[in-house]
């Protein structure tokens, strides 16, 4: 129930809806996040394999789909895990590493070797998530 309130209680975000519909058809923010990062891996994956321009643009559209997901719910997550107190400098340290990631992997790395280095990121993402257990309010 604190979830959905939660989602609820966010006005003004363009997939505020989508966010409640997909919350209710995982069950949960955790299962909503592993499926979003299991889309991200699955397309970062047919990035980093991937021969031909059409198949980066088909593994960086199943990126766009799950990114499109994981951002709004990290932002309803940093809102529910934080106190009111908190939130400011809690979204602050999340802001910079969104922003910032897509133009310093490809830069240190090249670009063909950020979708193996975003792939360690994924996978490890999933195992760390998946390890914390929900915590009931």
């Amino acid at each position: 129930m604190l979830e959905k309130k939660t989602i609820t209680d966010i006005n003004g975000h363009p997939f505020n809806r989508l966010l409640i519909i997909l919350v209710l058809i995982c069950g949960s923010f955790k299962w909503l996040y592993l499926t979003a990062i299991f889309i991200f891996t699955i397309g970062t994956l047919t990035c980093a394999l991937a021969t031909q321009f059409h198949t980066i643009l088909a593994g960086r559209l199943i990126q766009a789909v799950a990114t499109g997901i994981t951002v709004p719910l990290i932002q309803t997550i940093m809102l529910t895990i934080f106190p009111k107190n908190q939130r400011g400098s809690a979204m602050g340290l999340v802001g910079p590493v969104i922003g910032l990631a897509p133009g310093i992997g490809p830069t240190l790395t090249g670009y063909h070797s950020a979708f193996l280095v975003a792939l360690l990121f994924s996978l490890a993402g999933i195992g760390i998530a998946a390890c914390f257990k929900r915590q009931r309010a």
